[in-house]
């Protein structure tokens, strides 16, 4: 079907199984559009709105969705490797197993999101948005996700292996038996509440992070370096868990003294 069939109104149309390769859909209105199995690699999608719209199994590889609307939108099974989703809204969406490796969130806001089971490699979550947002489960390995806003997230089961979680805010957040091998929490601002338990911590960086109040009960913590960090509160680790931490002479505070 080519663009000029349909124009940029395209409300609640149905657009299954499409071929919209490459289509110039700038600032379209999708609004509970059914894009369930459609082709939109490469298509430019920036401004769009996408309300709503259901891309069940949707192929947005390289696809162009800048500042896009995909409020509670379904992206389930989607692939959107490389894609650029720079400041889009992805508010309350549903992303499960979907492949979004490669892709482009920078300041993108996925409040309240549920993102399961996707896979986040190497994408760039710069200064994201993901307040409430669920992402149990989901491969983050060397996600880029500086400054990022975790503010009571669901992390369960996350790999996070060599991700950049710099300046990140995870209060009240959990990642209990996440995967957190070499990823850098250095400078993290708040993990006030935030649920750590059982989290495999190997190597990881906690410079100047404030750990004050977080669960760290029953987390590997072989070789981390928490140089600075900030200790105290109920972490549920004790000096002996840090013994052999480097920087551990370092860390601010006190945690418990154990037996």
């Amino acid at each position: 079907m080519a663009e000029s069939d349909f124009g940029k109104d395209l409300r609640g149309r149905d657009l299954s199984r499409h071929d919209l390769t490459q289509a110039d859909l700038t600032d379209a209105d999708l609004t509970g559009a059914n894009l369930t199995g459609t082709n939109l690699s490469g298509a430019d999608l920036t401004g769009a709105t996408l309300y709503r719209a259901d891309l069940t199994g949707a192929n947005l590889t390289n696809a162009d969705l800048t500042y896009a609307d995909l409020t509670r939108a379904t992206l389930s099974d989607a692939t959107l490797v490389r894609a650029t989703l720079t400041g889009a809204n992805l508010s309350g969406a549903v992303i499960h197993k979907a492949n979004l490796s490669g892709s482009d969130l920078r300041w993108a806001i996925l409040f309240g999101a549920t993102v399961t089971g996707t896979d986040l490699t190497g994408a760039n979550l710069y200064y994201g948005n993901l307040i409430r947002a669920v992402l149990d489960g989901s491969n983050l390995t060397k996600a880029a996700m500086y400054g990022a806003n975790l503010t009571r997230a669901t992390v369960r089961g996350a790999n996070l292996s060599g991700a950049d979680l710099r300046w990140v805010n995870v209060m009240a957040s959990t990642l209990a038996g996440a995967i957190l091998t070499g990823a850098n929490l250095s400078y993290a601002e708040n993990m006030t509440g935030s649920d750590f338990a059982g989290a495999d911590l190997t190597r990881a960086k906690l410079i100047g992070a404030s750990l004050s109040g977080a669960d760290l009960s029953g987390a590997i913590l072989t070789e981390v370096d928490v140089t600075r960090a900030k200790l105290g509160g109920r972490t549920g680790i004790t000096i002996q868990d840090l013994g052999g931490a480097t920087g551990a002479s370092t860390a601010k505070g006190t945690v418990d003294p154990g037996s």
